[in-house]
């Protein structure tokens, strides 16, 4: 007669690949197989597919994860923590806000490199132009910075005080409301 093997939960495989991290207070690490960015990955079992690691601590501490919604590292910006008190469900933008704010996103751009991309435009530089400038990025990244569909959040601050320093006043694209006939 042969033993039957019984197989591990979830969660017992869960906790036998987590460790303290001790350069980071507080940061529990995911010790198992990270994708290239850090993120830890735990099979689902039986066959299942892979799942992160984040997203499984954070299921198993509170439940499924609300509709539409990322898991984030909000408090520690650690691809690897899956320390629940720091992860927080959020929007995927804000979840993106929190990768360029922690400069995750892998293109190594400033807020400062954004207004400065967004300040050649106001003074008349091509996307062409600019993208020589910047090696690194693609013209077509450089286009979404200077139609505001990649990191939005970056300069609106930074852009008013260029404004100041070039003396304009206003949103430098465009009108902002209807054009009156006086």
């Amino acid at each position: 007669m042969t033993a039957k093997r019984v197989r591990a939960t979830l969660e017992e495989r869960f906790s036998a690949k987590v460790a303290l991290d001790p350069e980071k207070p507080g940061c529990i690490l995911w010790t198992a197989a990270k994708t290239p960015q850090g993120y830890g990955l735990i099979s689902a079992g039986g066959g299942g597919p892979l799942l992160y690691a984040h997203r499984v601590a954070w299921q198993l501490a509170h439940g499924p994860i609300p509709d539409g919604m990322d898991i984030r590292h909000r408090l520690c910006n650690n691809p690897s923590c899956v320390n629940v008190e720091h992860l927080e469900p959020g929007t995927r933008k804000e979840n993106m806000a929190d990768s360029v704010y922690a400069d995750r996103t892998g293109r190594k751009l400033s807020n400062r490199d954004v207004t400065t991309i967004r300040g050649l435009q106001i003074l008349g530089a091509s996307g062409e132009d600019i993208a020589a400038e910047f090696p690194s990025l693609t013209l077509d990244y450089v286009r979404l910075i200077l139609k505001g569909k990649e990191r939005p959040e970056a300069d609106e601050a930074e852009l008013d005080k260029l404004d100041r320093e070039l003396g304009r006043s206003g949103p430098p694209y465009g009108n902002t409301g209807p054009i009156s006939e006086e």
